[in-house]
């Protein structure tokens, strides 16, 4: 069984076998501990949840009557440290026609990562719907580019975007 010795300020002698110390250092007044063998760590955990954290938001109405994907809002963070991160979006949809898909796109260094396609019952700016949702991916340590792309299915038609938002936090 390890012993805990606590020892007030500055750095103690190396504990005796089996046991550690707690202490603070006087150059940098931060807890720390020397194990038996005379190492040193700083004692107070790295928090790596809920770090990380960036927010973009495109609020005005957006419209397009293409069939290839428009980008409506684009993150690039910094460089990342490597770890798994939540990644949150959401949008107001809003399409012209009612026997044809809006289409959206959550999109991760060039991946759609989650689709949205769909026919909506009523038509027009002022029906609106929202779309929102996250995912967990494992991401590299460098910059990541996300982005939100929206298109209609057919080029008759309009689809329309506002109030869209992205989010990335990392979770470990």
């Amino acid at each position: 069984m390890s012993k805990i010795i606590f020892h007030e300020v500055g750095e103690p002698a190396t504990p005796a076998t089996g046991t550690f110390a707690l202490f603070f250092d006087s150059s940098d007044s931060k807890p720390k501990y020397k194990d038996d063998t005379g190492t040193v760590f700083d004692f107070a955990p790295t928090v790596v949840f809920g770090s990380e954290f960036q927010e973009e938001e495109s609020l005005g109405l957006s419209s397009t009557t293409s069939e290839t994907p428009q980008t409506k809002l684009e993150m690039i963070t910094p460089v990342l440290p490597a770890g798994k991160y939540r990644i949150g979006w959401t949008y107001t949809w809003a399409h012209s026609a009612g026997n044809t898909d809006f289409e959206g796109f959550i999109n991760l260094n060039g991946t759609n990562v989650r689709p949205h396609s769909q026919e909506p019952k009523d038509v027009g700016t002022d029906q609106n719907h929202i779309c929102s949702g996250f995912v967990y991916e494992d991401l590299a340590n460098q910059a990541h580019t996300i982005q939100i792309n929206y298109s209609t299915e057919d080029s008759d038609d309009t689809a329309f975007i506002s109030e869209a938002r992205l989010e990335i936090w990392r979770v470990s």
